[in-house]
């Protein structure tokens, strides 16, 4: 199973704390579970900054200004969801041990079929040790990126030598826009052959597949590279299969796969999937997770838009006053990725204005001519009215229950965010004080 020229890291196994996790290699080759610190650390990105940049030429300015998208700063929400990834891969694992006889057995069983181009046939019952989890939002909040940063964690590739194996700990795969079930495991396929350098795709391209072969191809793949956790994103595409049968057709797969998945199953999706999800998977028991938001005006809000502000290429160094806060708050309500981009358009603004300089009336001016297109949501949210909300299912939270999902305001763990935050070191020569 060894690839050439891919881009593994090779495993170190760290012995784990906790005794079910002793001797599997797939969990101690995770390396030590991390902390809540260590993982605001991790996921944090603060790109490179230095406040000389400000005397450089207009073009070269707006390009650095770039930088602002590849600005991540979690908050307590996104650190909690991150703490659950970490879990699920790790718990995930503990029946799937690739020293025991039977997943050795599973393994020759599997690539001889292989060999002769079949149908793997069966695949080890081997539940994994948690439910899966819905993650479940307004557009905008960062739902696929919050999961791509919390993922960071882990390596995307391990190569055992001992085990001569690889390992994938997590796997994302887009929900196709069509809301096709070929499609989606065809995603699947091609995401691993990205990763693994593998031709499952054009394997099972031409190949007629009833839904249970997809689905036990699926999992034996999760078996042969060790697939630790499977995320299907945009989830409400669902929505979008040829008429109510297809809806149907394609609903009833993501039941049956994340009831017989062997790895854990992360749901991404926005708000208008929620109803979707309640009314189909309620009896797998499936839908617990979390609902993200629009942002409120708080200590979080002020502490993501504090680190945000120290990116400032206009000549004239601008503090972060209150009247300034609100009014960015007004214009996006809390939804950071809008925040973001319209930070972005008042300083290239106020550079090709030649302001140099960003103020209220500058937010309001650029917003209402860049941000048209979302200005009716944004409306939306301010109002809190929900039959403005209701216009737009990506906003609005369906009538169902929400018991299941965890509140986006709830911190569980001990110790506040902003406190871990707060501490962590700075670096003085690439960010700006």
């Amino acid at each position: 199973m060894q690839r050439t020229g891919l881009k593994h890291v090779v495993a170190r196994y760290t012995r784990s704390e906790i005794s079910e996790y002793v001797g599997n290699e797939f969990i101690e080759a995770l390396g030590p579970i991390p902390s809540s610190k260590q993982l605001a650390t991790l996921m944090t990105n603060r790109p490179a900054y230095d406040p000389l940049e400000r005397e450089k030429p207009d073009h070269i300015r707006k390009h650095l200004m770039l930088r602002l998208k590849r600005f991540y700063e979690p908050l307590t929400e996104q650190n909690s969801i991150a703490q659950t990834l970490s879990e699920m891969v790790r718990s995930g694992y503990v029946n799937r041990n690739p020293s025991s006889p039977a997943f050795k057995q599973f393994l020759q069983q599997s690539y001889l079929k292989r060999q002769q181009l079949d149908i793997v046939e069966q695949v080890p019952d081997t539940d994994p040790m948690c439910d899966s989890y819905a993650i479940i939002g307004v557009s905008g909040v960062g739902k696929s990126r919050l999961t791509r940063r919390g993922l960071a964690q882990f390596p995307s590739l391990i190569w055992h030598p001992q085990l001569r194996m690889h390992q994938i700990p997590y796997i994302i795969v887009e929900c196709p826009y069509n809301g096709t079930v070929r499609q989606l495991a065809m995603n699947f396929f091609n995401e691993l052959d990205k990763i693994a350098n593998t031709s499952y795709e054009i394997r099972f391209t031409k190949r007629k597949m009833t839904v249970e072969d997809l689905i036990r191809e699926i999992n034996a793949a999760a078996h042969l590279f060790g697939i630790g956790l499977i995320v299907i994103d945009e989830i409400q595409h669902a929505k979008a299969a040829s008429g109510t049968a297809g809806e149907q057709r394609f609903l009833n797969f993501l039941v049956r796969f994340v009831n017989t998945s062997v790895a854990p199953v992360v749901l991404i999706g926005t708000m208008s999937s929620l109803e979707m999800l309640q009314s189909d998977f309620r009896q797998a028991r499936r839908t617990i997770g979390a609902l993200l938001r629009n942002h409120q005006k708080d200590e979080e809000w002020d502490h993501f838009l504090k680190c945000m502000w120290k990116y400032q290429w206009t000549r004239t160094p601008t503090a972060l006053t209150e009247k300034l806060n609100e009014a960015m708050y007004e214009r996006t309500q809390g939804v950071l990725d809008l925040a973001v981009k319209l930070y972005q358009y008042v300083q290239r603004r106020a550079i090709d204005c030649k302001a140099e300089e960003i103020t209220v009336d500058m937010i309001h001016v650029v917003a209402n001519e860049e941000l048209t297109r979302v200005a009716p949501m944004v409306e939306a949210l301010a109002s809190g009215n929900y039959s403005k909300l209701a216009r737009y299912g990506d906003l609005t939270m369906p009538e169902v229950d929400t018991a299941s999902f965890s509140s986006s305001r709830k911190w569980s763990g001990s110790e506040n965010l902003q406190q871990l935050l707060s501490s962590l070191k700075r670096d003085d020569n690439k960010i700006n004080k």
